[in-house]
C-alpha cells in the first residue's frame, strides 16, 4: 500500500494511492485524487477489498496520511498493518556502512 505525489503536464499535483499483492505480483487497486485525507484512504481499503477477501496483513510506509482512521479501518477488517520501524539517524549510518 502506498501513496505518492504525480505531478500532471499543467504543474498540478495529483496523489496516487495503490494496492499490490507481493505474493503475485498483482495491482489490486489504483485510485487518484487531488486532497487525500485519512477517510479517503480508508474508503479506498474498503472498496478494494471485500470483507471476504481481505488479507491478514498490509505493509505501508510511515506517511501521518494513514492516521487513526486508517488503522481502525484495517482492524475492523481483520488486517493487520506492518509499517517499518523508524531507526534512529545514527543507526541508519550504521546500515549503510
Amino acid at each position: 500500500m502506498d501513496l505518492f505525489g504525480v505531478p500532471t503536464i499543467g504543474f498540478d499535483l495529483l496523489y496516487a494511492f495503490v494496492i499490490v499483492r507481493l505474493d503475485r505480483r498483482d495491482l489490486v487497486w489504483i485510485n487518484v485524487t487531488t486532497n487525500p485525507t485519512a477517510e479517503w484512504i480508508a474508503r479506498q481499503i474498503t472498496e478494494a477489498f471485500p470483507w471476504d477477501e481481505a488479507p491478514h496483513y498490509l505493509i505501508r510506509d510511515c506517511d501521518r496520511i494513514y492516521g487513526s482512521v486508517v488503522t481502525r479501518r484495517l482492524r475492523a477488517m481483520g488486517i493487520r498493518d506492518s509499517p517499518p520501524h523508524r531507526l534512529h539517524p545514527g543507526k541508519m549510518a550504521l546500515l549503510n556502512g
